[in-house]
């Protein structure tokens, strides 16, 4: 009796991580600033593997998920903002109403570059509709460079807009729009 209910937890909460994640951002996702002096750029990114599913609770009608660990693959027209993005995700999210905030960090290595991004953030949403964007913080040779975000689920369409290997030997989780702006590169 135990091992199901832990069970129909996990699916659970994995359905709703899964969930939350294939159908963030949608509209009214606010989007980085769009500076005059900032470098865009655009591309694909994918979620490839949830690394640790975390802990996932329920009480009092919110749904509670800690320190889960998901793996993306970035790539976009710019090599420095083309990589693998790992990130630890937390949220509080009302079950009736989508209401909720999400925290975590993240580290975002380029391919082609010595260094690595970091991030913190906190997001909220609204009516199961999280907005997503962010900053990266570039570390080691990449200090002084920032890259601003923003990250558009669209799902699994089909045709696939991305090669079947985009994330190597794991299959494509769900797949975003990922753009925004580079400050800080001369």
């Amino acid at each position: 009796m135990k091992w199901t209910t832990t069970l129909q937890t996990t699916l659970k909460m994995g359905v709703i991580l899964l969930a939350t994640l294939m159908y963030s951002a949608g509209a009214g996702a606010k989007g980085p600033n769009h500076p005059v002096d900032g470098d865009p750029f655009t591309g694909y990114g994918a979620l490839c593997e949830i690394l640790d599913m975390g802990t996932y609770e329920e009480v009092d009608g919110i749904g509670m998920l800690r320190d889960a660990e998901m793996r993306y693959r970035v790539v976009t027209d710019r090599p420095l903002v083309t990589g693998w993005h790992t990130m630890t995700m937390n949220y509080d999210q009302h079950l009736n109403s989508g209401r909720g905030t999400s925290w975590g960090a993240g580290v975002f290595e380029p391919d082609e570059y010595t260094g690595t991004f970091t991030e913190e953030y906190a997001i909220t949403s609204r009516h199961f509709v999280w907005d997503i964007y962010g900053t990266f913080i570039g570390n080691g040779d990449l200090e002084g460079i920032l890259v601003d975000y923003v990250s558009t689920p669209i799902g699994i369409p089909d045709p696939l807009p991305v090669p079947l290997d985009f994330c190597g030997e794991t299959p494509v989780l769900g797949l975003e729009i990922f753009e925004g702006f580079i400050l800080g590169v001369e």
